[in-house]
């Protein structure tokens, strides 16, 4: 149990971390750890890294973030500091032979993926430094519920540019963005109230109702039905894909999705398929939010109709429209829609995608 500051500033949770926290309370907080790992050739100056690591902890407010059951409402408490020698982990090692050093980094990689935090009395981030004769590798591990994808990224950066001006004997200048994500989740908790995020649920009501599949995959990672193949795609064949979406005036993703639905239809022969997407949640270009560490990601579905009948092009420009529609209707969180849904058809709905 971490021992908190008595500073603390209480607001609402976002929709996205309510979803996290009841599918936490339904399986295992490890299961939403995001767990990275960065390797670092040379002698890493801890103090250094240490002051690196406080300075994005003081920039932003969601690494400080806890959380917090009153009644039957849950909250974010930010603190106003916390004590970063507490989440970082030394390990020294002897070892210099390329598979040893593999096997231990992947060892320690597994632990830090099964790390249950606990979300009411933890800090939700903590890192460990596996340090051998002339490298160390940097494991990162934060919950779900305070970052995605992005900000996973956004954190590298910001700890890199800290810590290259610091080791240079510079004094950098403390980046705290101008919003912050409890501003975000304030924004939306108000923006719930309007007129205008009820009409963002009546589209996703109305275009979702009675399509939710009566079997679904979920991708568990013990789920022994599942394999994962990657490919890549030439570089030609990538520049094509750009000339045809500017061509056509669509988004670049659509061409991608249409070719992902057109082999569910090949395989499938419904005609009607939905598709789940996990998207930024930012915004579409450069938001007030881009330099910020929080769970901004959401789920998005996109729906098509297709028959043998259909022509390619129309699908990809009723496709392009869906997929923007979406966008400019993100504003209300799947989970609130799967409930709603769920009291339109008076059954509990199976979920579209995990």
């Amino acid at each position: 149990m971490r021992n908190f500051q008595e500073n603390v500033k209480v607001v609402p949770i976002s929709p996205q971390q309510q979803g996290i926290w009841f599918h936490a309370e339904g399986s295992s907080v490890s299961f939403w750890n995001f767990t990275q790992v960065k390797s670092f050739e040379g002698v890493l100056d801890a103090e250094t890294f240490k002051s690196a690591f406080d300075l994005v902890l003081n920039s932003q407010s969601s690494l400080r973030t806890s959380f917090k059951m009153n009644g039957e409402n849950l909250y974010q408490c930010i603190h106003d500091s916390i004590p970063s020698d507490d989440l970082i982990e030394y390990i020294e090692y002897e070892v210099n032979d390329p598979d040893g050093v593999e096997n231990l980094v992947r060892f320690e990689l597994k632990k830090e993926e099964r790390y249950e935090f606990d979300l009411e009395n933890d800090f939700l981030i903590r890192i460990k430094v596996l340090k051998f004769i002339d490298r160390c590798y940097i494991i990162l591990t934060m919950n779900h519920i305070i970052t995605d994808f992005s900000s996973m990224q956004l954190f590298w950066k910001q700890l890199a540019d800290y810590y290259n001006s610091l080791i240079n004997g510079e004094i950098p200048a403390l980046k705290v963005p101008t919003s912050e994500y409890h501003d975000y989740s304030q924004s939306h908790y108000k923006h719930s109230q309007s007129i205008d995020y009820y009409e963002h649920k009546k589209y996703w009501i109305d275009k979702l109702v009675n399509r939710h599949s009566q079997s679904f995959i979920s991708f568990y990672r013990n789920n022994p039905i599942l394999s994962y193949r990657e490919f890549d795609l030439s570089n030609s064949l990538i520049q094509k894909i750009r000339i045809l979406s500017l061509r056509k005036r669509v988004l670049y993703s659509s061409v991608y999705q249409l070719a992902f639905f057109l082999l569910l239809y090949k395989y499938t022969k419904s005609s009607s398929i939905s598709i789940g997407n996990v998207v930024n949640g930012r915004g579409l270009g450069r938001s007030k939010y881009s330099d910020v560490i929080g769970l901004f990601a959401k789920r998005l579905v996109n729906v098509l109709n297709i028959d043998d009948n259909d022509v390619i092009s129309n699908l990809l420009f009723s496709l392009n429209k869906d997929i923007l529609d979406s966008f400019s209707h993100e504003d209300a969180p799947y989970e609130e829609i799967a409930r709603e849904i769920g009291k339109v058809e008076g059954v509990a709905p199976k979920p579209l995608l995990y």
